[in-house]
């Protein structure tokens, strides 16, 4: 997950960056990257993010998200910029420090030159709530059944009204209240029945659902 020498930072200093392609990987409906096209853009001065991690012998594997101001690309493909943000618990790194870096290390651009129109909207839809069992979240049942009701108030999310249940759930009150996305990351079979119309109402037939 971290990065090494080969990918332009030496680590002596007592931090590196993160590769966050494994979290893409393991969560892609919460944890979103920028498409190839967008980095390609990169113009000097534009701003990129990236996830540094502490790598000192007594560290707590502490992670900060951070501002990188992009300078240039070299022949190798290595890029370089400048530190943007402050630290809070760093050794050895301060705002204007150099940074070499790899265009798969950038999680978030804060002006991007293409950006994609669609992209905000399927973001926001993935953090829409939902209600889904326990059971479910924590890896211990599959979806066994699932209905959407009139939503209710979602507070600073959109609310869905669907509500996922798991095969000898109990009532309502062993459910939580999470992002959609959440719930893909463990199981995306739902996901081409999420457009249904407040009343639908699914159940599991093998590896599809079935309207009941």
């Amino acid at each position: 997950m971290f990065d090494d020498k080969r990918d332009g930072q030496d680590n002596r200093q007592g931090w590196r960056l993160v590769d966050p392609r494994p979290i893409h990987e393991a969560c892609p409906y919460t944890f979103f990257l920028p498409a190839q096209h967008e980095l390609a853009a990169l113009q000097q001065g534009d701003l990129v993010k990236l996830m540094f991690e502490e790598c000192t012998p007594d560290d707590d594997g502490g992670v900060e998200r951070m501002w990188v101001r992009y300078e240039r690309r070299d022949d190798h493909g290595l890029c370089h910029g400048v530190l943007d943000n402050q630290p809070f618990g760093f050794e050895g790194l301060s705002v204007g420090a150099p940074v070499t870096f790899r265009d798969f290390h950038v999680i978030a651009l804060m002006q991007p030159r293409h950006p994609d129109p669609h992209g905000d909207a399927q973001e926001d839809a993935m953090f829409a709530r939902c209600h889904v069992a326990r059971s479910i979240l924590s890896g211990q049942a599959r979806i066994a059944r699932i209905e959407r009701h009139a939503p209710g108030e979602g507070g600073d999310h959109v609310e869905t009204g669907w509500r996922l249940q798991a095969e000898g759930d109990a009532p309502l009150d062993t459910l939580q209240h999470v992002a959609i996305g959440a719930v893909l990351n463990l199981d995306d079979s739902i996901l081409p029945y999420l457009d249904a119309p407040v009343g639908a109402r699914f159940e599991r037939d093998g590896d599809r659902f079935r309207p009941v």
